[in-house]
């Protein structure tokens, strides 16, 4: 296994870096109140509605009672993904079951399916045969407009095409039956997506008592109602104080994730959500939409779930309503999380304490074997495809070799020179015997160049080839595997059984650093059998 620090990470992120240093400061804005509330009887009833249509596992049972006892929580959340969204979802929730477990705390997993960025809920990438980055989409049911929010997206009759391309690109692989059965169970045309999300996540996570509560179910409860009118009457002192903390946050070198102008929240109308935008003359405007101050306040009263909050709110949002000890957050959440920090004394809202979660690349041994050979400079294959071809270039080069061959060649002619001068005043003839041989031995010398010439490209290529292979697992599309790959190959691979135990035991790993691993050790460490069944 290879464990690079945040700080080593090209470019890296000085928020990340001083996490990983364990920076006091940094540390203590991430610090959680000790004491927690309970969940809030809106979150319990959302979280019933949501897994009102999967089959329940004892433990799951057992974690719904829980919260209405008073139990404490550990949430992280996500977006909606194609066949269960890139490796970080994985990672996300085997965090926050983690975390949990650490804290005797029930384990929730927000699916904000109230966003309508479409483009990053229908696309997903792979790891396909030969190591190719591949790109899959969610064929939809209907034509999709701009706006359009995720929980109305539903799963068209193509779908059964993008399964048989996984089928096929996956044959004969130990579990690509058992895989494919379970995404085509999940992703059902007419299905919406995050139902099928959700369905996913059930047969992967559901056994070890993770709940689920989507965004959709909360807005059409009305549940984040109190949050959203808090903010509508007092968002000058919501914007000044997240103002304020930026700046601090700024003045010590970290990056402003968010950039608040205008009211955190969205108007729904149709399936599909408009921001609100305030208005100079104290009104506001949602797409073609206007409303007077007390006309938004009287709609947000009597039709809450025509609003949701963004992402400068949700936080306080999922905190109001679930009282987390602890969040789960990647890197980007930690960022404008932080810059929340100061709402929440304002608001005498409890904070969570931030928890970043693990973060990992996993690897087959082929390209595992590729990054022992260069120790201290695995870095490199996760820098921009110019520098890295650079790097390659510049590690492939064989002048070295070449510059020998000469060498010998130039030592060589020099040695014949010597002995023909010698043999000339002992015997013309000798002089003759070693200009012949010396002609055979340029001849060797020339048919050795020609051969090292090819053998240099010929090795050249191999190479190059092979690492272009490994980055395509570590640094796909110019960013890391985890943001950008579904691990759906190691599930045809390993089994459902064997992954999540990797990924499992990666969330027992410090969260200060970015680690590289192979699978099969992973399972040795977490005492699981490596070998297939």
């Amino acid at each position: 296994m290879i464990e690079i620090s945040w700080c080593r990470m090209p470019q890296p992120v000085p928020v990340l870096c001083d996490y990983a240093r364990g920076d006091h400061w940094l540390h203590s804005l991430c610090r959680g109140e000790h004491s927690h509330g309970r969940v809030h009887s809106s979150a319990i009833e959302a979280i019933k509605q949501t897994m009102d249509p999967l089959t329940l596992h004892a433990e799951q049972q057992m974690n719904i009672a829980r919260l209405g006892e008073g139990a404490a929580v550990v949430i992280s959340g996500q977006q909606v993904g194609f066949l269960g969204g890139p490796l970080y979802t994985w990672l996300k929730i085997a965090g926050t079951i983690e975390q949990a477990h650490r804290r005797g705390a029930v384990p929730i997993f927000w699916i904000e399916d109230n966003d309508h960025d479409i483009k990053e809920a229908q696309r997903i990438g792979l790891i396909g045969r030969d190591d190719r980055l591949l790109w899959l989409e969610c064929p939809p049911a209907e034509h999709l407009v701009q706006q359009t929010i995720v929980a109305t997206c539903r799963v068209g009759a193509a779908i059964e095409e993008s399964l048989a391309t996984l089928r096929e690109e996956y044959a004969g692989s130990p579990f690509v039956t058992e895989t494919l059965d379970a995404l085509q169970e999940c992703y059902v045309p007419g299905r919406t997506w995050s139902e099928a999300f959700l369905q996913l996540l059930q047969r992967w996570w559901g056994a070890r008592g993770l709940l689920f509560v989507r965004s959709s179910v909360l807005r059409e409860l009305g549940a984040m109602q109190p949050v959203l009118e808090r903010v509508f009457e007092q968002f000058e002192g919501f914007l000044h104080a997240i103002k304020t903390q930026t700046s601090e946050l700024e003045h010590r070198g970290y990056f402003a994730q968010l950039e608040v102008s205008s009211l955190p929240a969205f108007y729904h109308h149709s399936g599909s959500r408009y921001r609100v935008h305030a208005q100079p003359d104290g009104s506001y405007r949602a797409f073609r939409w206007r409303f007077s101050h007390q006309e938004l306040q009287a709609l947000l009263r009597s039709h809450p779930e025509h609003f949701s909050p963004s992402a400068a709110l949700r936080p306080l949002a999922q905190d109001w309503l679930l009282s987390p000890v602890a969040s789960v957050l990647g890197p980007a959440e930690l960022s404008y999380h932080l810059q929340l920090r100061r709402v929440y004394a304002e608001w005498e809202l409890p904070r969570a304490e931030l928890v970043l979660r693990p973060s990992a690349t996993v690897v087959p041994s082929r390209v595992m074997r590729v990054l022992e050979r260069h120790g201290d400079h695995v870095q490199h294959f996760f820098e921009p495809q110019h520098m890295f071809d650079s790097w390659l270039a510049r590690l492939l080069d064989g002048q070295a070799l070449l510059d020998d061959a000469a060498h010998l060649e130039r030592t060589l002619h020099q040695a014949i020179e010597q002995l023909r001068m010698r043999a000339q005043a002992y015997d013309p003839t000798l002089a003759r015997s070693v200009a012949s041989i010396e002609h055979v031995i340029v001849d060797r010398l020339a048919t050795l160049d020609r051969k090292i010439q090819r053998a240099i490209q010929r090795h050249n290529r191999e190479t190059v080839a092979r690492y272009r292979r490994a980055r395509a697992h570590l640094f796909p599309n110019e960013g890391l595997q985890e943001r950008t790959i579904a691990p759906i190959h190691w599930l045809c691979t390993l089994g459902i059984d064997r992954w999540r135990a990797v990924v499992q035991q990666i969330a027992t790993f410090e969260n200060v650093a970015h680690y590289i691993a192979l699978p099969d050790e992973l399972l040795s460490i977490s005492g699981t059998p490596v070998a297939h069944a």
